[in-house]
């Protein structure tokens, strides 16, 4: 085909020399031959080519279309038969159709390698304006045994080859964007497509989907452009422009067939009635014929004698002696009959609106019956942009925070059990001057609040905060914070111990303050103002509370 393969073969030569077409495609070249459309001269004009092809289905919609031209690009995805048949019977009936109505019969695109459409909002502007997008994922289902979890996609985006999609997983494993990916094997036969990706022992499947997701093309944006020609001019159409101008070709087409038809039909009954004239005379007939000399002087003894035009004239002589049997006599009559009522049908179609609307209507059930099928690409909802912590697994961790500033996180699992007797691990490679100021266990996902000296607040997420070994000493708080010149943190809190709790806050000069933690649930990268301080004045106390416990201060002389 024009595309290749989904395994990466080329696209088929461009020297075509023949074409051996599917039933459904012939229905695309259906009545050309009955002057349907208008011909013109080719390339190097030494033959003729159709302007337009008198198409019986709305192949544009269908089949879709890709491509490019000087200042100008088309993108239209295909679309299931069924439905945008169904949208066009739903038009012939109600031309006031409401938008909403129309794409609840065309909900969306439908690719022939199936896959996931997600959300139809660009669909929907797509469909109303002519300019939109979809959101393609493949359908990938996680497979879990004792001994190993595998990510098996059976379906993929439209247009994506499956070839370079295992060669980009690969380098994305060598380059460590993925890390939890140990194999990938193609085991697609005729009977599906079967790609496995075996992930390593604890790995969470559903972190590296969403990376295979975010980094390759299991997940693409489909750009939707409905670009056409209509009259030699480009115009942008919507869902129902398209179907309109459809189904106004095929009005034009099956006028323009019947008329054809309707002048055929009326040439045969011509004939058929010269033919009756000579069976019913046909004695005086071969009498007369006998007495010519030539095929030309009967021709004119018959016109003469019977009326008959030259046409009927010259049929009569090359009619051969079988007609004249009783059995071929009786043909000829009843074929006249048969004539006549088409002729009497194809002017009812040329003379009729409604009649040729219902014609419209019978061959689009036709085709639906023939060659529809169901629908392949699964329509789900919208889904969020893949941020940073779909693809972090939300696993156990321990962030530490030391007096002089320097934050870590390390995976809880580094640490391991102690037992009986056990001589613990080192937390922290020894510092100098320097001491442990907060350390506690949290997720991944959890976020973190930092309170600093000058009364501000910052928040990170808790996979921002740099991973390090067990004895590193971590990362600099102000390379992560926009921390002002002379300000420290002075506290670090879990934002998943704040629900129904308070922070009580106290500085240097004795100011308390007690907020409730919620109002911390949005902070702003630059911060925000958690309690104002007088001049002088500086927080050097933050905790939380439940709302019921007993506070004590004690005082540099030593007073509570």
């Amino acid at each position: 085909g024009n595309w290749g393969s989904v395994d990466g073969d080329n696209a088929a030569a461009m020297r075509y020399t023949e074409v051996r077409m599917t039933k459904i495609a012939q229905e695309i070249l259906a009545d050309i031959e009955k002057e349907t459309v208008g011909f013109i001269p080719n390339f190097d004009e030494s033959t003729i080519e159709p302007i337009i092809l008198p198409s019986k289905l709305p192949n544009l919609l269908i089949n879709g279309v890709s491509g490019i031209a000087v200042g100008m690009a088309t993108s239209i995805p295909p679309h299931n038969l069924n439905e945008v048949i169904d949208g066009c019977l739903g038009l012939i009936e109600n031309p006031v159709m409401s938008d909403d109505d129309l794409f609840t019969i065309i909900p969306a695109p439908d690719f022939p390698t199936g896959g996931i459409i997600c959300g139809r909002a660009g669909i929907v502007k797509a469909y109303k304006t002519g300019r939109g997008k979809a959101i393609v994922r493949a359908v990938v289902d996680i497979e879990e045994s004792k001994k190993s979890t595998s990510l098996i996609v059976t379906e993929l985006p439209y247009q994506v080859n499956k070839a370079e999609l295992a060669i980009k997983i690969a380098d994305l494993v060598k380059n460590k964007v993925i890390e939890g990916i140990t194999n990938i094997k193609d085991l697609s036969d005729r009977k599906g497509m079967r790609l496995i990706i075996e992930l390593k022992r604890g790995e969470i499947p559903q972190v590296t989907l969403n990376q295979l997701y975010k980094h390759t093309n299991l997940q693409v944006s489909v750009s939707i452009l409905m670009l056409g020609l209509l009259d030699n001019r480009p115009l942008v159409f919507s869902l129902r422009e398209l179907i309109q101008e459809f189904l106004y070709h095929r009005k034009q087409i099956i006028y323009n067939r019947t008329v054809f038809d309707l002048r055929k039909a009326q040439e045969r009954e011509h004939l058929l009635e010269g033919f009756i004239i000579a069976l019913e005379n046909i004695d005086e007939i071969i009498s007369l014929i006998k007495k010519s000399s030539l095929a030309q002087e009967a021709i004119v003894h018959l016109n003469k004698r019977f009326l008959l035009t030259e046409k009927q004239g010259k049929a009569v002589l090359e009619m051969r002696l079988q007609r004249l049997t009783g059995l071929e006599q009786e043909k000829i009559y009843n074929e006249i009959e048969e004539i006549k009522k088409k002729i009497i049908y194809f002017k009812s179609i040329i003379e009729d609106e409604e009649i040729l609307k219902q014609e419209i209507i019978k061959e689009l059930k036709m085709i639906k019956q023939d060659y529809g099928d169901e629908r392949r690409s699964r329509i789900e909802g919208a889904i969020d942009v893949l941020t940073e912590a779909d693809l972090i697994p939300d696993e156990e961790v321990v962030v530490t925070l030391t007096m002089k500033g320097y934050v870590k996180r390390v995976l809880l699992s580094v640490y391991g059990v102690q037992h009986r007797g056990g001589r613990g691990k080192m937390g922290m490679a020894a510092l100098e001057d320097d001491v442990m100021q907060d350390i506690f266990v949290t997720k991944n996902h959890d976020m973190l609040l930092f309170f600093t000296n000058l009364g501000r607040i910052y928040s990170l997420q808790v996979f921002e905060v740099p991973e390090a070994s067990r004895i590193a000493k971590g990362r600099a708080i102000v390379n992560l914070l926009p921390l002002q010149e002379g300000e420290h943190v002075v506290k670090l809190l879990c934002a998943r111990d704040m629900k129904e709790k308070f922070v009580v806050m106290l500085t240097k000069k004795g100011i308390t303050k007690r907020v409730n933690a919620m109002d911390f649930a949005k902070i702003r990268a630059t911060g925000i103002r958690a309690m104002t301080l007088r001049e002088g004045d500086e927080l050097v106390f933050c905790s939380l509370s439940s709302g019921n416990n007993t506070i004590i201060i004690a005082t540099s002389q030593g007073q509570g």
